[in-house]
């Protein structure tokens, strides 16, 4: 994978990481967060401040995966070295996830500091803006 593309990546699990760090130790006793939301965008459930590690366990484990699929592909050759960026496609798939997913902590560990996160507008988005990323890179992938 080239430099660039790894520095993206690993960044982006750094501030996810240093971010979750942070709600943690930040976040006022007995502060709960919200885990699900429903179709109107208003949560519906919440959790202590064990939920604050479901977006880097998620996080952690597309990355795990990645890597073993990339691994053990019969055609890894055509995934890292398309392009004149090699692992690109990779690189953007992990980093748009991974983007996703700092969104999805940040409106996590808002709710337990007191804000009202609705994401009935964000969530599609998000999930359009992840769509987006990995249609450009796609093609890339032979």
């Amino acid at each position: 994978m080239h430099r660039g593309v790894r520095f993206a990546v690993l960044g982006a699990y750094a501030v996810l990481f240093a971010a979750t760090a942070w709600a943690w130790v930040a976040a006022p006793s007995g502060a709960t967060f919200a885990v699900h939301w429903g179709l109107n965008g208003a949560a519906n459930r919440v959790a202590g401040r064990e939920a604050l590690l479901v977006a880097p366990g998620v996080a952690a484990l597309v990355g795990a995966l990645v890597a073993v699929a990339v691994r053990f592909d019969p055609h890894r050759a055509n995934l890292m070295g398309n392009g004149r960026v090699p692992g690109l496609a990779i690189g953007v798939l992990t980093v748009a996830t991974t983007l996703l997913l700092i969104g999805v902590q940040a409106a996590i560990a808002a709710t337990g500091f007191g804000y009202d996160v609705r994401l009935d507008r964000a969530a599609p988005i998000g999930i359009g803006l992840l769509f987006a990323a990995l249609g450009s890179v796609l093609p890339q992938v032979h």
